[in-house]
């Protein structure tokens, strides 16, 4: 029996680099993966790797924003198979490569929606679904820039 089978996980910004990875890693376990990001067209090319992978869940995808609340509750409730969601990963996250003097207000907000709000909102739709089935696990991914930033 493979470690993760008959479990289900979520991964926000799915699609690609950390969060492909942390799906690949689940799907190899044996879970059922569901990943969630804003574009289709990677999220099926994501799928796709997904479920070559030998001893891997069902695979599902999630066209979303998770800097909005509605779009993250919903892709918990479906990745809630049986109303258990049992690892959550929070990995979507975004930057503005430009000096802070230069940045604009819209572009801080972006950021900010996707890399705090949708963190949050990660963590608060998937504790609701882990509460009812007695636990899971939430892991939240951050970046390097927060120690090291980029100088322009």
């Amino acid at each position: 029996m493979l470690k993760l089978e008959n479990k289900n996980a979520m991964v926000t910004g799915g699609s690609a680099g950390i969060g492909l990875g942390c799906a690949k890693s689940f799907a190899a376990d044996g879970a059922n993966v569901l990943i969630m990001g804003r574009t289709a067209e990677r999220l099926e090319q994501a799928k796709d790797e997904l479920a070559a992978i030998e001893g891997a869940g069902d695979i599902e995808v999630f066209v979303g924003d998770a800097g909005k609340e509605s779009d993250v509750e919903a892709a918990a409730q479906a990745a809630a198979r049986g109303g258990v969601l049992d690892i959550a990963v929070a990995n979507a996250g975004m930057g503005i490569s430009a000096p802070i003097m230069a940045m604009e207000s819209e572009s801080w907000d972006q950021v900010m929606q996707t890399n705090l709000s949708g963190t949050f909102y990660t963590i608060k739709h998937s504790a609701r679904w882990m509460a009812k089935s007695g636990g899971g696990a939430i892991c939240t991914i951050s970046s390097i820039a927060g120690v090291r930033p980029l100088r322009h």
